[in-house]
C-alpha cells in the first residue's frame, strides 16, 4: 500500500501510474495528518515521509482507498 499526502494536481501523475499498477492507495489530507500527530516544528520532505508513514501505521485500521474521479468529471473539471 502505498500512503500519500494530498498535494492536490501535482499528486495526479503518481497516484495514475500507481493505479496502473494496480496498487492501493491511500490518499490523505495533509491536515488531517498533521492534527492526527500534533505536528512540530521543522518540515523536510524525509522528515514529512515519516510523519505520512506513521500516520498510515497508527490509523491502518481506518483506510480508505483512493478510487480516480470517472474520465467524464475530469474532462468537466478541464473546461474553462
Amino acid at each position: 500500500m502505498f500512503s500519500l499526502e494530498h498535494t492536490g494536481i501535482y499528486a495526479y501523475p503518481l497516484l495514475y501510474a500507481l493505479k496502473q499498477k494496480e496498487a492501493s492507495i491511500w490518499l490523505e489530507q495533509a491536515i488531517q495528518i498533521q492534527r492526527s500527530l500534533r505536528v512540530h516544528r521543522g518540515k523536510s520532505d524525509p522528515v514529512d515521509a515519516r510523519r505520512i508513514a506513521l500516520y498510515a501505521y497508527k490509523n491502518r485500521q481506518e483506510v480508505r482507498l483512493w478510487v480516480p474521479r470517472r474520465e467524464k468529471v475530469e474532462e468537466l473539471k478541464e473546461l474553462p
